[in-house]
């Protein structure tokens, strides 16, 4: 599926020159492709729907009717929101039937172009819904990574996805894992922030609480010589399991993605290297934020278990720090001896009024 007609084509193209490898012949056989290209449904005119399902139970009939009028909304922006629709179960052989029915003398023929052509874009609505209404074996995706949405998908987004809404690849992890059957896996490439920033702690509570991480390969910052990001892969079933996930880091291995390459296959072939891990992701929740820390679990689980919280030494002020006595603790810049500041005195940053072109440092 995608939302692009010439990403659709190029897709297309490379299938078919992929099965030219096994048979030569493949183009002039009636090869049905599984590949579509989502279209906004918007040009549909539903007065033709009066023209199908002739031969049916009018009882059917109205189901379909209806059903394939709330396709119809739900499609409207289908080119921006792609494959993360949602859309409710349907009986879609039902309405394949009754788009297909139009068979009757008098009222409408097959050389009807205006009806044809809303045929055809039913058709590839259903197959679309059929798509994404299926649970697969194995989901693989490098979602789009997308923070600042247009209006209609950032509205669809925060309607449907609003615990996964600060970006659209986090969006597609919940999705995509939800579309496997169970115990299927969903494989990814995404940015690394999703393991450890506060923004994605409801998507790691719903993956530790709900699925299992499988394997997982932190890249180098420059793994990818085209462009500096801080990229992770990983694979996640759609079960719980008490399984120990595995995991790769090669954060310190430059030179680009033939070395994470070669780095990828020594720690498959070597897992006593210092660079893999395995650890239970239970572990994770045992840390406030559960950051998917897995090359610390051991120190980190030592520290939560024998150390003591900062509230118990200190009281934490919501307003800032305060000192209790400015004028004994606090100087400005301009009154501390620069031969001495490094001894006494360190750069403060107190608050005061608006300044906009520098901070109030003390």
């Amino acid at each position: 599926l995608d939302i692009d007609k010439r990403s659709y084509q190029l897709a297309y193209f490379a299938l078919m020159m992929k099965g030219r490898q096994y048979s030569s012949r493949i183009l002039n056989k009636k090869i049905r492709n599984n590949l579509r290209v989502f279209e906004d449904s918007v040009d549909i005119n539903v007065n033709h729907l009066g023209y199908m399902g002739i031969s049916m139970t009018e009882e059917r009939r109205k189901k379909a009717k209806e059903d394939l009028l709330y396709l119809i909304e739900e499609f409207e922006n289908a080119k921006e929101i792609g494959s993360i629709l949602k859309l409710k179960k349907l009986d879609l052989e039902l309405l394949r039937k009754f788009v297909n029915d139009t068979k009757t003398e008098g009222q409408i023929t097959f050389t009807d172009k205006n009806i044809e052509k809303t045929k055809v874009k039913l058709n590839n609505i259903l197959d679309i819904a059929e798509m994404l209404n299926n649970k697969y074996d194995v989901m693989i995706t490098n979602p789009p990574y997308l923070n600042k949405m247009p209006k209609r998908l950032k509205e669809y987004v925060w309607n449907n996805y609003s615990d996964y809404k600060n970006d659209l690849f986090a969006v597609f992890i919940y999705n995509n894992v939800e579309m496997c059957k169970k115990g299927g896996y969903s494989a990814y490439m995404t940015p690394f922030v999703w393991m450890f920033i506060s923004t994605y702690e409801k998507l790691r509570n719903y993956i530790l609480s709900n699925k299992h991480i499988s394997s997982l390969i932190q890249m180098e910052y420059s793994a990818f010589e085209e462009a500096t990001v801080p990229i992770c892969t990983f694979v996640l079933q759609n079960k719980k399991s008490d399984k120990k996930g595995k995991y790769i880091r090669l954060t310190d291995f430059k030179g680009g993605i033939e070395v994470q390459r070669v780095k990828t296959l020594e720690a498959i072939e070597n897992p006593d290297c210092e660079y893999y891990y395995e650890t239970s992701q239970d572990n994770y929740k045992l840390i406030p934020g559960s950051p998917i820390a897995y090359w610390k679990m051991d120190k980190f689980l030592e520290t939560f278990k024998k150390g003591n919280s900062i509230n118990s030494y200190v009281k934490v002020m919501s307003s800032g720090n305060k000192t209790a006595n400015n004028d004994k603790y606090l100087r400005f810049v301009w009154e501390v001896d620069k031969e001495h500041s490094t001894d006494k005195w360190i750069l403060y940053a107190k608050g005061g009024p608006y300044r906009k072109w520098y901070g109030n440092i003390q």
